[in-house]
C-alpha cells in the first residue's frame, strides 16, 4: 500500500513537472511571436514615417461587358504606361508634380485627372469606361478594386501620349471653371489692338477649347461665348490644340478691333477646332453672333487659378516647340492681317 501511495506520489509530480515545463514553453514561445511581430509592427510604422519624395499610383479600370474586348492606355504626363484590359490595374510612382493622368483609345483621349504631388502618399484612381471619367477613391476602396482586378505590368518601352497636349491646352477637360461673365466690353486705344474670340458654333458645344498665344494662356470658350483680349502693336501667334495644332498668325496695329473664331467641325474620332480670321466682308454674320454669345473673362482671382498655373506652366514648354515648327515651316498658320480690322 505504502508502495503505491510512494508510485502514485511520484507519478503526479513527474505530472505537474512537465505541465509546469510545458507551460513554461509555451509561455517562452509565445514571448517570442510577440516580439516578432512587434519588430514588424515597428518596421512598418517607420516605413510610414520615413519621408520620400515618391508617389504611388493604382490605376484601375473597371470592369464593365461594354468595351470590355478594348484595350485602353493608361497615360501619365508625356507618355502612354499601360495597355489595359476591362478590370485590370497598374501601379507605378511619380517623383515630381502636378501629374496629367490621361486615358486613350485608338489615339483619342478619353479621361482626364490633374494629380496634384503629394510626396509618400498612396493614390487610388479609378478608370469608368462608360462614362469616360478617371476619379480618385477612398484606399481602402482602392484595396479592394486592387485585389479584384488583373495586375497589368508597366510597359518595357513607353510610348508618346495622344492626350497630353491636348489635356494641357484644354484645362476645362479637368472642370477648371476659370471663366466669369464680363462687366464690360474692351476698347482698342492708342497703344493697344483688341482681339475678339468668339465661337459661335454649337457642334460639341460643351467640350471647352482653350486659346493661347506665345506669351501663354488667354481663355476658354464653349459654344456661344466670348472672350476680348489687349495685345501690343506688330506680329503674334495664338494658338488651339484639338487633333492637330491651328495657329494663327496676327499682324495687328493699335487702336483696331480684330475678330477670331475659334471653329469647330467634327471629326474622325473627335472635334476638330481651328482658329479662323473673321474678315471684313462678314460683318452682318459677325454681329448675329456677338448677339446670341455671352461676353466672358478669364479671372485670374478665383479658386482654381492655382490649378490652372499648374497646367499653363507645361503648356509654356509646348508652346516654344510648337513656334519653332511654325517657324521651320512644320506647322502651318492662318493669317489674320491689317486688313481684317474694324
Amino acid at each position: 500500500m505504502r508502495e503505491r501511495i510512494r508510485i502514485s506520489v511520484s507519478f503526479l509530480l513527474l505530472t505537474v513537472y512537465l505541465l509546469t515545463f510545458s507551460a513554461q514553453k509555451v509561455l517562452a514561445d509565445e514571448v517570442s511571436i510577440s516580439q516578432e511581430e512587434k519588430e514588424i509592427v515597428n518596421s512598418l510604422d517607420e516605413t510610414e514615417n520615413t519621408v520620400t519624395d515618391e508617389m504611388t499610383v493604382y490605376f484601375i479600370r473597371d470592369s464593365v461587358s461594354y468595351g470590355s474586348l478594348r484595350r485602353i492606355w493608361a497615360t501619365c504626363n508625356e507618355n502612354a504606361i499601360a495597355s489595359i484590359s476591362s478590370g485590370g490595374h497598374c501601379v507605378f510612382t511619380v517623383k515630381t508634380g502636378p501629374n496629367i493622368i490621361n486615358v486613350v483609345q485608338e489615339r483619342t483621349p478619353a479621361g482626364f485627372y490633374l494629380l496634384t504631388y503629394r510626396p509618400g502618399e498612396k493614390i487610388y484612381l479609378l478608370y469608368d469606361y462608360v462614362k469616360g471619367i478617371i476619379t480618385p477613391v477612398e484606399e481602402y476602396i482602392g484595396e479592394v478594386l486592387v485585389k479584384g482586378t488583373k495586375y497589368e505590368p508597366l510597359l518595357e518601352n513607353t510610348r508618346p501620349s495622344d492626350a497630353y497636349e491636348y489635356s494641357i491646352f484644354n484645362p476645362g477637360v479637368f472642370k477648371i471653371e476659370n471663366m466669369k461673365i464680363a462687366k464690360e466690353t474692351l476698347s482698342p486705344d492708342s497703344e493697344n489692338a483688341v482681339i475678339t474670340f468668339i465661337r459661335p458654333d454649337t457642334l460639341a458645344g460643351s467640350i471647352p477649347f482653350g486659346i493661347w498665344s506665345e506669351d501663354g494662356y488667354l481663355g476658354t470658350l464653349i459654344k456661344q461665348t466670348y472672350f476680348q483680349v489687349k495685345v501690343k502693336p506688330g506680329k503674334h501667334f495664338f494658338i488651339a490644340k484639338s487633333t492637330r495644332f491651328s495657329v494663327l498668325e496676327a499682324e495687328v496695329e493699335a487702336g483696331k478691333n480684330y475678330y477670331i473664331k475659334l471653329d469647330v467641325k467634327g471629326g474622325w474620332t473627335m472635334a476638330n477646332a481651328k482658329l479662323l480670321p473673321i474678315k471684313l466682308e462678314t460683318d452682318e454674320t459677325l454681329q448675329a453672333w456677338l448677339k446670341k454669345s455671352v461676353l466672358i473673362t478669364y479671372d485670374q482671382n478665383n479658386e482654381a487659378s492655382a490649378e490652372l498655373e499648374l497646367i499653363i506652366d507645361k503648356a509654356k514648354v509646348v508652346i516654344e516647340e510648337v513656334l519653332d515648327k511654325v517657324a521651320s515651316g512644320e506647322i502651318e498658320t492662318g493669317k489674320l492681317l491689317l486688313d481684317d480690322v474694324r
